[in-house]
């Protein structure tokens, strides 16, 4: 589903509609291996941002995967509002899609060397014990650490009572 919403967007640029469905970049382990693979996802899953001209739309309801339900954004959604009188500002939506951009831009600059210090897991994150004597435990994600002489990568946790340790990021999932 994530390729076809990106597919859309390159199908929509293709027949002359400006799109934007900005990107994420993601990192999860698959399997059984134990470094981190990069995922491009949509920002805003299931939405795609148009700018087309009213006599566009019928070109558009064409295009495959595409659901024919338009909404229209208000100026002041699009562009945001200044504090005023005790009223919140927000950034709007082109607000919105520019710190997305800048973030994947950000996010694409990770290269091979500092990958390794990437991960799913946020600090604080519980995460579950599956395998070795503390099965089913519920520990809390702090960071990855790697010896000069590890071969791979490990998870620093905390324990219950405040314990530090050392896992293998196989033997632990999120809760």
């Amino acid at each position: 589903m994530i390729r076809k919403q990106f597919w859309v967007q390159e199908e929509l640029r293709r027949l002359g509609i400006t799109a934007w469905c900005g990107k994420r970049v993601e990192f999860k382990r698959l399997g059984k291996d134990r470094n981190w693979t990069r995922f491009d996802v949509p920002a805003l899953p299931n939405y795609i941002v148009l700018d087309m001209a009213p006599d566009q739309m019928h070109i558009a309801t064409q295009v495959d995967h595409l659901m024919p339900t338009f909404m229209v954004v208000a100026k002041n959604d699009l562009h945001g509002v200044a504090a005023d009188q005790g009223k919140a500002a927000h950034i709007g939506l082109l607000g919105f899609m520019g710190a997305v951009d800048a973030a994947f831009e950000a996010a694409e600059r990770v290269d091979a060397n500092s990958r390794a210090e990437v991960t799913e897991y946020k600090k604080g994150q519980e995460l579950r014990v599956i395998s070795g004597p503390f099965v089913d435990m519920l520990v809390k994600f702090d960071r990855l650490v790697r010896a000069p002489h590890d071969r791979w990568q490990s998870l620093a946790v905390e324990l219950p009572g405040g314990i530090k340790a050392q896992f293998d990021p196989l033997d632990v999932r999120s809760a």
